[in-house]
């Protein structure tokens, strides 16, 4: 179990990574936004499943159960955003 001082690290990490992520976005640094954001976000993801519901302490069999779900919520992302930039006659091909 890890202590109050290791859970705000954590908390300032996820704030920090928010912060610097929409800085990036905002500033026009990041050359494709979509790949950086969910980036941002797995990233994210990964820090509150480790700490917050306490997946560290857990089997790999456990732990793959949420990077294989997180490896899906990737696919069905690029899956629709292919979709709608396929088939929307509004973007140039």
């Amino acid at each position: 179990m890890a202590d109050a001082k290791t859970y705000i690290a954590v908390w300032a990490v996820l704030v920090g990574s928010a912060l610097a992520e929409a800085w990036v976005v905002l500033s026009g640094i990041a050359v494709n936004t979509l790949a950086f954001v969910t980036s941002v976000a797995l990233f994210q993801s990964a820090l509150i499943a480790l700490f917050f519901q306490h997946l560290r302490e857990e089997s790999f069999a456990i732990k793959g159960m949420g990077i294989g779900g997180a490896a899906l919520v990737v696919v069905l992302i690029v899956a629709a955003v292919t979709s709608v930039i396929s088939c929307t006659p509004y973007f140039p091909q």
